[in-house]
């Protein structure tokens, strides 16, 4: 709950880890009953190293035959890690990077660096998972180069991503930002769209 922009924390009581065998039990039932792709919902899957690889151990174990996506923080993950991935029925991974400005990746509270997404990028494609990197525009402080630096940082690393999506930026309420949108230029104004989880 480090990021400025991340909502969570308003959201939900607390960090949370699922209980593995209950996870396990889940995708045995929906498998069953003929759901054999899932969505992995939550901040990433990979918050904890070895809670995600004791989970692929069980599906592998169990020899369930699913195929899985899910959020992932490019932060360090074994090599390992990322066969057992695969092995557990992983082909996609959404790979939060928002900028590839290192001092804009510190003021997000992210504790991720352009060494560890390009390393991310190589593990996943050399374990055979597909990915797509996301990143956010209009982000406080950001300047035109940011943008120019992201659409290079693409160019530069096409052969390891398979595709790429953008969000606007937006100041959420519950999100740190919210309480100190001054100290980053920013000023707030009732929303106009009706969605009463943003705000202008």
């Amino acid at each position: 709950y480090k990021c400025f922009f991340c909502d969570r924390k308003g959201i939900e009581t607390g960090f949370q880890l699922k209980n593995i065998d209950l996870l396990v039990k889940e995708i045995e039932r929906h498998s069953a009953g003929g759901v054999h792709a899932f969505w992995f919902c939550g901040a990433a899957i990979n918050i904890d190293e070895d809670h995600i690889r004791n989970l692929c151990e069980e599906i592998i174990k169990r020899n369930i035959k699913v195929k899985w996506s899910g959020p992932l923080i490019p932060s360090t993950l074994r090599k390992s890690t990322y066969n057992l991935l695969h092995m557990a029925g992983c082909i996609h991974l959404k790979i939060g990077v928002e900028t590839v400005n290192q001092d804009t990746l510190i003021s997000l509270g992210k504790s991720i660096t352009l060494r560890s997404i390009e390393n991310c990028l190589k593990c996943s494609q050399g374990a055979n998972i597909k990915n797509t990197i996301t990143f956010m525009v209009g982000l406080p402080r950001e300047r035109e180069l940011d943008v120019v630096k992201k659409m290079a940082f693409i160019k530069k690393h096409k052969g390891l991503i398979n595709s790429v999506k953008v969000f606007i930026f937006q100041v959420r309420i519950g999100a740190p930002i919210y309480q100190s949108a001054r100290e980053f230029g920013l000023e707030i104004r009732p929303t106009k769209s009706g969605d009463q989880r943003y705000i202008e």
